[in-house]
């Protein structure tokens, strides 16, 4: 029994290697970009003879560079450090509240809240700066999908906006939720995420052995499923031990429906139901936003459309961009930075 099943892995891989041809487009199509919509002008950090400022979405100075560091803007709010004090700052530029300068720059807003770290601990604050939920984590980020990610000792869960905790911390790591699910490893060691949703129940995407899907098996639908013909209580130590192929984690759960996935050291993206939709060809794949993805072609930064198509192309390092943001991406390079927007082009130079 267990050399029938090794067979058919082998056979499962083999059919993989052979079935997933890279489907790259060498000349990069003109595509625009809307952004998202949201009610709060969108502002970037630029740096300019050494002071740092921001731009809108044009490239026009929004706010003149004369601050020693700069966060981006969320939900009209961003942190700048002067030589006294850490400020929350608007859109033009005014002071809604100072922090103490030894403060850390709190994270960024997201749904009215800003995880900050005191003494050790982290809470968050509203706009105004009024500790809303205690310092009490050992490691917070910003809310999404109505739930933050929270430490607390060596496990990862979820609270609300009150600060209950909703998903017990019981994960060795675990990405903020998106698009309703949330990837999370049960221990170190397992390879293989799972993706839970808002309930906390947990979901795994396992390579079928015919098709160019992914089956969706729960945690005791695993237990039960007879893979590698080992009796094994443990659904993730059984695929950590079986596939090589396995959910790209990197700290990203699915965004715009699609996640990515690794297959034979190679990066492609699937759909929620299991479906292979950009065929695995890319030494990295980040996740998509403003319907692009960020990726690595031949060690070059680049960026794909959800069919797949290349349709920016940089003569930089791939971890020299990042993804796109209310329609613009940035790129650094050294201690360089500027912005593309959607075709591709520079609306801020490389500044320093």
């Amino acid at each position: 029994m267990k050399r029938f099943i090794l067979t058919l892995v082998i056979l499962l891989f083999s059919f993989l290697s052979l079935s997933y041809k890279p489907n790259i487009i060498s000349k990069a199509k003109v595509i625009n970009i809307s952004g998202q919509t949201s009610n709060y002008l969108e502002l970037f950090p630029i740096k300019q003879n050494n002071k740092w400022g921001y731009i809108d979405k044009s490239g026009q100075i929004a706010i003149e560079p004369k601050y020693l560091a700069a966060q981006p803007f969320s939900e009209n709010i961003a942190f700048v450090r002067t030589s006294k004090h850490i400020k929350a700052i608007d859109s033009t530029g005014n002071t809604i509240f100072n922090l103490p300068l030894n403060s850390s720059f709190p994270g960024l807003y997201s749904e009215d809240l800003a995880p900050m770290l005191v003494d050790g601990k982290y809470g968050f604050i509203d706009k105004k700066g009024k500790v809303v939920i205690d310092f009490q984590f050992d490691f917070a980020r910003s809310f999404s999908d109505g739930l933050a990610l929270v430490k607390l000792e060596d496990y990862y869960g979820f609270i609300d906006k009150e600060g209950k905790i909703v998903i017990k911390p019981q994960f060795a790591s675990a990405t903020s939720f998106s698009d309703g699910l949330a990837a999370v490893r049960f221990k170190k060691t397992d390879q293989h995420p799972a993706f839970i949703d808002k309930k906390g129940e947990a979901t795994f995407y396992i390579p079928s052995q015919l098709t160019k899907t992914f089956v969706k098996k729960t945690i005791s639908e695993i237990n039960t499923f007879e893979l590698t013909g080992i009796s094994d209580s443990t659904a993730t130590s059984k695929l950590t031990s079986t596939f090589n192929a396995k959910i790209a984690f990197d700290s990203r759960a699915f965004s715009e429906n699609l996640v990515s996935v690794k297959i034979n050291n190679q990066y492609g993206y699937i759909n929620k139901e299991g479906k292979v939709v950009i065929d695995p060809q890319f030494a990295y794949a980040d996740a998509f936003s403003n319907g692009l993805a960020q990726i690595s072609l031949r060690g070059k930064c680049a960026f794909i459309n959800q069919s797949g198509n290349v349709v920016i192309n940089t003569p930089y390092h791939y971890y020299s961009c990042s993804t796109f943001s209310s329609g613009l991406a940035k790129i650094q390079n050294g201690g360089q930075i500027g912005y593309i927007d959607g075709d591709g082009q520079f609306v801020w130079p490389l500044t320093e």
